[in-house]
């Protein structure tokens, strides 16, 4: 048989199976059993998946080998093509190589990670040897009980009798004595541990939150454009998160368990080698229980995370549309909705409680079994006269440190696992290239007439769908510019192309005779006052959002460039005026006070050129004029763009061009492009009733 064959033949035995548990529109569950007690492959698929178009939000659970994906049900309209999703994915990370690689691409991140530390190199020193200390002390915590007890049992200390201390008393003290102090030590010891582990962990977490978020603002749109809000929040809070909690106790916890081990494993082969033996036995047991209760109560717990997931979810949803429930009267609906989410919960609550009791009084019968076990022989040892008093003592009580490692390792490398694929993830996001690379010609803004030329532009975001063609224009400086045309027809992203969200696929955009890519990027954009059709405000004051497009500005700044934009009167007449916080996104103020102090914003920066996208689609009319006026008197000093659909914005621009499909099909001013008789004339009418829009034709493809 061929070797494509047989790799055809691999692939559709391999091939995982998957089952639809559930689903509504926009949320299905599913069973996917290759995902079962597999953390690292269901953190990989889930953060792949996310990626994939529609995809809105994936939870992978290797605790119960299910997943829950959300989606855009105007994408992914049927199931099949959900499931054809999930199944592309697992297919890419099932591959016979893949397990392996992945497994050393985790490593490689971490320890990619470690090499971070040096510049903290009195951190990276001071930490482990603080744990060091800790542990051999906290290994010599069970003599503050063993000595005292060995003294009043035995006939006394031949060591402190040969020191000069007689009789049981006296040194049934100096026992205490020492065992109190080695307790006290151990106390301060582990303090200083957990202060140096603490601020490692957190330098840590800080300098990689600080190096992802400064790279995501490095990347172009393009780059980021497959992660959703949510999920850029999930690696710069909770992946970083992740390996803070790791570097908190993962280290201390190895080292505490490895210096118990060895301590503990070397006293008991001194004291009796078959007292060590014994110890030993129960070792397979406990870590076969350990990992059975650990496999168990976790996916007890799942089903509750589950149901507080869609609870959290419903609440979400409701919250945010609270005004539409509203509307159509649905509060009784909604309350009866979120009253059987929340019994869910609290009966899903009530089974892994059950469970998990179960579960917990196992382990304990295990570890007492083998304590038990133990104490019995070393008991028939002593008895025997095998072993001193004082050794079998020490065995009784330093048993359970020595047996308590093996559930503490298993613990560990849970939280190594989950830090390991955090750190690949981060260093994924790290290790994307930026692409919008900064020119070396810098030019004070002062300096920067305007004059603006795209040269032969054209551009796609996806390969073989331009969105621009082989567009020329001309836009002079100290003058206004409007660019319209239909929905779709590219004039956002030509902006975007000035301002160098993204570079052209062919042709030059030329700023006073400089290519944009040469320009310092700082500069640039320093030099362009843009205010968007999706207008971002900050949950601040409305004097804090104004003054963010120029920080050093004065109050009497501040005010004039309000006025300027017609949000002075408005201003005045909220409860604190300029010191009135506005919520998030401005969620207090109407669509057209939001659009106001966002033009405000721009003017306050003073930039040589403006940019106007629908910056006044959400004001009314009169509104609009003044602005209108205020813009015509800024002309004189600046280059003003002007992008809108309301054509009467752009009527007294000096030229206007108009966008169609991607294409230049006109320029010209106003009336010139009436004379035309062209598609400007055809907008113009249908905006102003005097021609009512015909259906549009469906076009061959």
């Amino acid at each position: 048989m061929r070797n494509g064959q047989k790799s055809e033949l691999l692939t559709l035995h391999t091939r995982p199976k998957i089952e639809l548990r559930s689903a509504i529109p926009g949320r299905e569950r599913w069973d996917v059993p290759c995902l079962y007690r597999r953390l690292e492959l269901a953190l990989v698929v889930e953060h792949n998946l996310q990626k994939q178009a529609g995809i809105v939000d994936v939870r992978a659970n290797p605790v119960t080998g299910r997943m829950l994906v959300r989606y855009d049900p105007a994408v992914l309209s049927v199931s099949e093509k959900v499931k054809t999703l999930i199944l592309a994915v697992l297919d890419t990370f099932l591959a016979p190589h893949t397990s392996e690689n992945d497994a050393r691409s985790t490593e490689l991140s971490l320890y990619r990670l470690l090499q971070t530390v040096p510049p903290k190199r009195q951190l990276a020193l001071s930490a482990p040897a603080s744990s060091v200390v800790s542990s051999l002390l906290q290994t010599l915590t069970p003599l503050v009980f063993v000595m005292p007890l060995a003294t009043a049992i035995s006939g006394g200390s031949l060591l402190l009798t040969a020191l000069g201390i007689t009789g049981k008393v006296p040194q049934l003290l100096v026992m205490s004595s020492l065992g109190a102090a080695i307790f006290g030590l151990f106390g301060l010891a582990d303090y200083y541990r957990k202060k140096q582990w603490n601020a490692l962990a957190h330098a840590i977490e800080h300098d990689m939150r600080l190096n992802v978020f400064a790279h995501m603002q490095e990347l172009d749109m393009a780059s980021l454009g497959d992660l959703s809000t949510g999920q850029k929040l999930h690696l710069v809070v909770n992946d970083t998160s992740e390996l803070r909690t790791f570097f908190e106790d993962g280290p201390h916890e190895l080292i505490r368990t490895l210096t118990a081990f060895t301590l503990v494993g070397t006293a008991a082969i001194v004291i009796s080698p078959s007292l060590a033996l014994t110890a030993l036995l129960p070792l397979p047991l406990l870590w076969w229980v350990a990992r059975y209760v650990n496999q168990r109560s976790a996916p007890a717990y799942a089903p509750v995370q589950e149901a507080t997931s869609d609870l959290s979810h419903l609440l979400t949803s409701n919250l945010s549309g609270l005004e539409t429930i509203k509307s159509f009267t649905a509060e009784t609906y909604e309350l009866e909705q979120v009253r059987h989410s929340s019994e869910a919960v609290r009966q899903r609550n009530a089974e892994a409680v059950s469970v998990s009791g179960f579960l917990s009084n196992l382990m304990q019968l295990a570890f007492v079994s083998s304590l038990l076990l133990t104490g019995t022989v070393g008991g028939v040892l002593f008895i025997q006269g095998a072993i001193s008093a004082m050794g079998y003592i020490t065995m009784v009580f330093c048993a359970p440190m020595f047996l308590q490692s093996v559930h503490s390792l298993d613990r560990l490398n849970g939280s190594y696992q989950r830090a390991a694929v955090a750190a690949q993830r981060l260093f994924e996001l790290l290790d994307t290239p930026v692409r919008i690379i900064s020119g070396h010609q810098s030019l004070p803004a002062a300096e920067i007439r305007g004059h603006i030329t795209l040269q032969n532009v054209s551009f796609s975001y996806d390969p073989g769908f331009e969105v621009l063609h082989d567009i020329t224009l001309h836009i002079p400086a100290n003058a206004t510019t409007a660019i319209i045309g239909p929905t779709g027809s590219g004039k956002t992203t030509l902006i975007k192309l000035i301002l160098r969200f993204y570079d052209t696929g062919m042709g030059h955009v030329v700023i006073d005779g400089i290519d944009v890519r040469q320009w310092v990027l700082h500069d640039l954009r320093t030099a362009i006052g843009l205010v968007s059709q999706d207008v971002y405000l900050f949950p601040g004051t409305v004097h804090e959002n104004i003054l963010y497009g120029r920080p050093d500005a004065s109050e009497a700044e501040v005010t004039e460039a309000a006025r300027v934009a017609e949000a002075h009167d408005f201003i005045l007449q909220l409860p604190q005026g300029y010191e009135t916080i506005i919520g998030e996104r401005g969620q207090k103020l109407s669509g057209g006070q939001r659009q106001r102090l966002s033009i405000a914003r721009a003017i306050l920066k003073n930039a040589p050129i403006l940019i106007l996208d629908e910056a006044t689609a959400s004001v009314d009319g009169e509104t609009e004029a003044a602005i209108q006026r205020s813009i015509a008197r800024l002309s004189d000093q600046r280059t003003i763009i002007i992008i809108a659909h309301r054509l009467s914005t752009v009527r007294h621009a000096n030229i206007i061009y108009v966008l169609d499909n991607g294409q230049l099909r006109e320029q010209g001013d106003h009336e010139t492009l009436m004379c035309q008789q062209g598609l400007y004339a055809t907008l113009w009418n249908v905006h102003n009733g005097l021609v009512i829009p015909s259906p549009v034709e469906p076009q061959e493809t």
